[in-house]
């Protein structure tokens, strides 16, 4: 199973820097760079509490679904990468603030 290591602290599936949701998707078609994708996942704790406490997962996704045809590790719509680094240069409102650090341009 891969997993995601996450620096957005505001995100509800964040446990000690790790990503506790089942599945992610990772966003940003064409993009070009790591600023140009996000985490669709993300959802923020003001609103929707902390989602991690009620999973089971710990520290691992069942899977990473991808919609960056241009990055070096997309295939069939999933992430080839056993484990990415998903984070923000600033404080995270919405999902389209995050990044997928593992981007790697084809």
């Amino acid at each position: 199973m891969p997993s995601i290591s996450c620096s957005v602290v505001s995100c509800s599936y964040n446990k000690d820097h790790s990503c506790n949701a089942h599945v992610i998707q990772v966003g940003g078609k064409g993009a070009c760079e790591c600023s140009q994708t996000c985490c669709g996942t993300y959802l923020d704790c003001a609103n929707y509490s902390d989602l991690a406490q009620y999973t089971d997962n710990r520290e691992t996704v069942e899977a990473i679904l991808c919609r960056v045809d241009t990055c070096a590790y997309y295939g069939n719509d999933r992430c080839m990468l056993d484990s990415i680094q998903i984070g923000a240069t600033e404080r995270v409102n919405v999902y389209t603030e995050t990044e997928c650090q593992s981007f790697e341009k084809k």
